[in-house]
């Protein structure tokens, strides 16, 4: 029925008939998370992304892997492996999203970064390819890191703030909830 969305605050307002797990489905399908909030608190479990940094780390581990081989003799269809595994464990997110961004007909940062790699494949620069694709995911992982760091100070100022408030009317103070 209605969307509203706030990009500042990561949060979304649904009017809806459906059920809530059928809408956290269709937006884990863009490639989101979406978890149900009923309370002007959101979830501790969206709070934490400890963990979600490991296929960057094992991507970048891949790529420098490659790198060393391929100026060390190795037999270069095992440095491209390693790019190509490094392409897609770091690019499985954005293609997920551009996939569901061509099909709703809605081209994004994630189509042209899908459309990049597999160009780049295509021409054989498996190197330029999986570092692109990595360079975006460290990109995406340290916005999106920010963004919490300044929710999370943004909602420590917010419980600060106090509860009550003197006002002044008709020349007296009188106190109200704030």
């Amino acid at each position: 029925k209605d969307v509203r969305v706030n990009f500042s605050t990561g949060k979304a307002q649904i009017e809806h008939d459906n059920e809530a797990d059928d809408i956290i489905k269709e937006v884990s399908k863009a490639g989101y998370t979406a978890t149900l909030v009923t309370s002007s608190r959101q979830p501790a479990e969206s709070r934490h992304h400890k963990g979600k940094n490991g296929p960057i780390i094992f991507s970048g581990i891949l790529i420098a892997l490659g790198f060393i081989g391929s100026h060390t003799g190795i037999a270069s269809y095992m440095t491209t492996v390693l790019y190509a595994i490094a392409m897609i464990v770091s690019g499985y997110k954005p293609a997920k999203s551009a996939y569901y961004g061509i099909k709703s007909r809605s081209l994004d940062m994630n189509v042209l970064m899908t459309v990049a790699a597999l160009g780049a494949a295509v021409i054989g620069e498996w190197l330029e390819g999986a570092t692109v694709v990595w360079l975006f995911a460290l990109g995406v992982a340290l916005q999106t890191r920010s963004i919490e760091q300044t929710r999370n100070s943004i909602r420590g100022l917010m419980d600060l703030a106090p509860s009550e408030a003197w006002v002044k009317e008709n020349g007296q103070l009188i106190k109200k909830a704030a």
